[in-house]
C-alpha cells in the first residue's frame, strides 16, 4: 500500500475548519487532531486501511498521524466539514475536573485503531455544522484570528459530541473488537490461537469471545476459516 503523505505545517492556527466537496483526496496524515463531520450519503473514507461508507450524520475522530483518504462513487461527491486542531486549543474552566474533562474530550482521537464513526441525530448534526461555519467565518475575518473564540467553539463542539460517545467500557471493548478483527485479517495465513488474539486485543479470551460473537454473529474460529477460504 502507498505510504501516507504527512502534512507538517510550520504556521498552524490552533483551530481551523474547511468545507470539502471533492471527488477524491489522496492518502495522507497530519500531526494534529481532526474531526470529520459528514453531510451527505456519498463516497467512502479509508482510515488506516479500513474502509467506511459515508453516511450523513457520521463523525470521524482522527488522531495525529492516522492515515486516511476518501473517494466518491458516481457523480455525487462526498460533502463534509473538516475541523483540525491542536490539543492545547481547548478552552476549559479552571477547576479540578478540567484534566478529566480534557481526557474525555480527547480520548477518541487516540484510539488505535480508530473508533467506529459516530452517527449523530439530525439536530446535533445541524449544530455541528453551525459551529463549523462559525469557525470558518472567524477564519475568513480580516486581521488576526481570535484563538480564544475558536477554542471555545471547538470545546463546545467536542462537548456536544461527547453526549453520543459510548461509555468508557464500551470504548475499550470497541477497540478490542477492532484489534481482534485486524489481527485475523492481517495474520489469517499463520497459525495462532484465540489466546493470542485476546492478548493482542487486551481482553480476557472469554470476554473477547463474547463481544466478538455479539458484534459479528459468529465466532473468531469461524471467521478465521471463512477468511482463509475466501
Amino acid at each position: 500500500s502507498r505510504p501516507p503523505r504527512i502534512h507538517f505545517t510550520k504556521s498552524f492556527p490552533k483551530v481551523r475548519c474547511h468545507h470539502f466537496q471533492e471527488d477524491q483526496f489522496q492518502i495522507h496524515a497530519h500531526q494534529y487532531n481532526e474531526i470529520m463531520i459528514i453531510a451527505s450519503d456519498s463516497g467512502f473514507q479509508r482510515v488506516d486501511g479500513v474502509e467506511y461508507p459515508l453516511k450523513r450524520g457520521q463523525v470521524f475522530y482522527l488522531g495525529p498521524y492516522q492515515s486516511h483518504e476518501g473517494f466518491s462513487v458516481g457523480q455525487k461527491h462526498p460533502d463534509f466539514y473538516n475541523i483540525s486542531f491542536l490539543s492545547e486549543s481547548l478552552i476549559l474552566p479552571h477547576a479540578k475536573e478540567s484534566d478529566a474533562t480534557e481526557s474525555n474530550l480527547l480520548q477518541p482521537f487516540y484510539q488505535k485503531p480508530m473508533l467506529e464513526p459516530l452517527l449523530i441525530p439530525e439536530a446535533a448534526l445541524q449544530s455541528c455544522i453551525d459551529i463549523s461555519k462559525a469557525i470558518r467565518s472567524e477564519m475568513a475575518h480580516p486581521g488576526p484570528l481570535n484563538e480564544m473564540i475558536l477554542g471555545h467553539w471547538l470545546t463546545g463542539l467536542l462537548m456536544l459530541l461527547l453526549r453520543f460517545l459510548p461509555p468508557l467500557q464500551d470504548l475499550k471493548e470497541n477497540r478490542a473488537l477492532s484489534l481482534a478483527l485486524r489481527y485475523i485479517h492481517q495474520n489469517f495465513r499463520e497459525e495462532f490461537s484465540s489466546e493470542q488474539i485476546a492478548q493482542c486485543a487486551g481482553l480476557a479470551p472469554t470476554r473477547l469471545a463474547q463481544i466478538f460473537q455479539k458484534a459479528t454473529g459468529t465466532s473468531m474460529k469461524k471467521m478465521l476459516i471463512h477468511r482463509r477460504i475466501t
